[in-house]
C-alpha cells in the first residue's frame, strides 16, 4: 500500500513540474507576442513618417504637343493658366508686315507657324458643302486650306463655315470662336499702320462678321488686297509665269535677280491661291538666267543644272534654285562684283563701238548733200531747208513726244498700228516704235557681244569678227575721204 501511495506522490509531482513548465512557456510566447506587436507598430509608423516626406509620384498627365491642347473647351479668362494661353495666342508676329508683295512669303510663313504653334488648324481648315435640290441633303463635303487655297475659298464659304461655331459658348466648337478672335489680335498686331488703312479704304474690305472684326475674313481681305489683282486668273497667272524671260529682259535689263524672284514669287502665291501649281517654272526661270551677262553667275547656274541632272542638291525644287541664284547675285552686288566687265567684254564693247561711230560716218556722208570731202573740210555744203518748209509740223512729230505721266509706255495705236515706247532712240531721250524691245537694235542687251565674250563661247571668234568688220568700214571710210 505505502509503494502505491510512493508512486502516487512521485506522477503528482511531475504534473505540478509539467503544469509549471507549461505555464511558463506560456508566459514567455506571450511576452514575445508583445514584443512583435510593438515591433510592427514602430515599423508602421516610421513608414508613414517616410511617405509624408517622399510622397509618390503623380499620375502622368495625358499627352499633349501644347499646353492649350490640354483645355478642349473654352478658356476661362478669371483662370491664370487660360489667360497666359490667350495672351500668348494673341501675340504679334516676328516680323510686321508691311502689305508689300516682297514680304508676303514671309508673312505667309510665320502665320503658318503660328497656326501650328496655337492649334489654329482646324479653324483655317474651311468645310464646304454642296446640296441637292431640296437643299438639304449634302451631296459633297470639301475642305480648303484658307492660306494656300484663298482664291478658292469665297466669302459666302467662309460666312457658311463661321455661322457653325461663332455662336458656340461650350466645347469644342466654342473654343474655336475664341480662337477665330486670337488670330485677329495676332494680325492686327502684325501689320503696319499703312497696311491697315489701306484694308479700311481699299475695294476689298469685307472683314467683319457680325459687325466684329473676324480673323479668318481679315485673312482672307488681307492676301486678297496684296496677291489679287482684279484680273487675275489661272490662266492669266500661268501665261505670265511663261514670259519670265522676257519680264527679265524687259523689267530688270537681264540683271535683277532679286526683282526677278519677286515676280515670279508674287505669280506662284497667286497660282497657289487656286489651288494650282506651274510645273514648267524651272524651264522659264533657266532660260532667263541664262541671259544674264554676269560670267560668274553663268557658271553658277551651269552648275546647278549640271547638278540637277545628277540628281544631287535638290535643284528640282524652284525655291532651291532661287535661293542659290539669289545668294550669288546678292554676294556679288556687295563686293561690287556684279556684271563686271571681262577684259574680252571691255574689247569687244570698244570695238563695237568705233564699228557704230564709223557706220554712222558713212551713212552720214552717203546722204545727198552731205559731206564728202577730205574729212569735212572741203566737200559740197548741204543745201539749207527753206523757212516755209522747216516751219511745216511732221506728220510723225508726236513720236518723239513722250508719253505722260500715267500713260502706257508698252503700246500705243495710232492708224491702227502699235507703238512702244522705246528709250534707246534719238541719242537716248526715246521715241515711239514698231519693233518690240528685244528687236530693238540699239539696246546694248540685245548686243551678242557679252554673251560671245568667254572663251568656251566663242569670244576670241567673236572679237575678230568685229575687228575684220571694223577694218573694212574704216578702209571703206577712208576711200569716201579721198573722193
Amino acid at each position: 500500500m505505502e509503494a502505491v501511495l510512493a508512486t502516487l506522490v512521485t506522477r503528482l509531482e511531475v504534473m505540478d513540474q509539467i503544469q509549471q513548465t507549461a505555464q511558463q512557456a506560456a508566459t514567455t510566447q506571450t511576452q514575445q507576442l508583445q514584443d512583435t506587436a510593438t515591433q510592427l507598430t514602430a515599423l508602421t509608423t516610421a513608414v508613414t513618417a517616410l511617405a509624408a516626406t517622399n510622397p509618390p509620384a503623380p499620375t502622368a498627365a495625358a499627352f499633349a504637343l501644347r499646353p492649350s491642347s490640354q483645355i478642349t473647351g473654352p478658356l476661362d479668362f478669371n483662370n491664370k493658366v487660360h489667360k497666359s494661353i490667350s495672351d500668348k495666342a494673341s501675340e504679334a508676329l516676328p516680323t510686321t508686315f508691311n502689305g508689300k508683295v516682297g514680304s508676303i512669303e514671309n508673312f505667309f510663313e510665320e502665320l503658318q507657324s503660328a497656326v501650328v504653334k496655337h492649334g489654329w488648324t482646324a479653324i483655317y481648315q474651311v468645310i464646304h458643302q454642296e446640296f441637292a435640290a431640296d437643299g438639304t441633303t449634302v451631296t459633297a463635303t470639301t475642305t480648303y486650306n484658307l492660306l494656300e487655297q484663298w482664291a478658292i475659298v469665297t466669302d459666302d464659304m467662309i460666312d457658311t463655315f463661321l455661322a457653325t461655331f461663332m455662336n458656340e459658348t461650350s466645347g469644342p466648337r466654342g473654343r474655336m470662336a475664341q480662337e477665330v478672335q486670337h488670330m485677329r489680335d495676332c494680325i492686327l498686331k502684325s501689320i503696319d499702320t499703312s497696311t491697315k488703312n489701306e484694308l479700311r479704304t481699299g475695294l476689298y474690305n469685307d472683314y467683319c462678321y457680325n459687325g466684329e472684326i473676324n480673323g479668318l475674313k481679315l485673312t482672307k481681305a488681307l492676301i486678297h488686297a496684296v496677291l489679287m489683282d482684279s484680273a487675275a486668273t489661272e490662266m492669266s497667272t500661268r501665261e505670265t509665269l511663261t514670259r519670265i524671260p522676257a519680264y527679265f529682259k524687259q523689267e530688270c535689263n537681264n540683271s535683277d535677280i532679286k526683282m526677278l524672284h519677286d515676280h515670279i514669287k508674287l505669280n506662284v502665291l497667286i497660282l497657289q491661291g487656286f489651288g494650282k501649281t506651274s510645273p514648267d517654272l524651272l524651264i522659264y526661270l533657266f532660260q532667263a538666267y541664262k541671259a544674264c551677262a554676269d560670267e560668274p553667275f553663268g557658271r553658277t547656274v551651269e552648275r546647278i543644272q549640271d547638278d540637277m541632272v545628277k540628281g544631287k542638291g535638290g535643284y528640282d525644287d524652284p525655291k532651291v534654285v532661287m535661293k542659290e541664284a539669289l545668294q550669288s547675285f546678292t554676294a556679288a552686288n556687295e563686293q561690287k562684283r556684279w556684271n563686271r566687265k571681262t577684259e574680252d567684254q571691255k574689247q569687244i564693247l570698244a570695238l563695237q563701238t568705233r564699228l557704230n561711230s564709223a557706220e554712222l560716218k558713212i551713212k552720214s556722208n552717203l546722204k545727198p548733200g552731205g559731206n564728202t570731202g577730205g574729212g569735212g573740210g572741203g566737200g559740197t555744203p548741204r543745201t539749207p531747208k527753206s523757212p516755209s518748209t522747216s516751219d511745216t509740223p511732221k506728220p510723225w512729230a508726236w513720236k518723239d513726244i513722250p508719253p505722260k505721266s500715267g500713260e502706257n509706255k508698252k503700246k500705243k495705236t495710232v492708224n491702227g498700228k502699235d507703238y512702244r515706247w522705246c528709250k534707246f532712240h534719238n541719242a537716248d531721250k526715246g521715241k515711239w516704235v514698231e519693233h518690240t524691245a528685244d528687236q530693238c537694235n540699239n539696246d546694248p542687251a540685245n548686243k551678242k557681244a557679252p554673251e560671245d565674250s568667254s572663251a568656251d563661247k566663242g569670244g576670241a571668234p567673236a572679237k575678230e569678227k568685229l575687228i575684220a568688220k571694223l577694218a573694212l568700214k574704216e578702209s571703206f571710210q577712208n576711200m569716201l575721204d579721198e573722193i
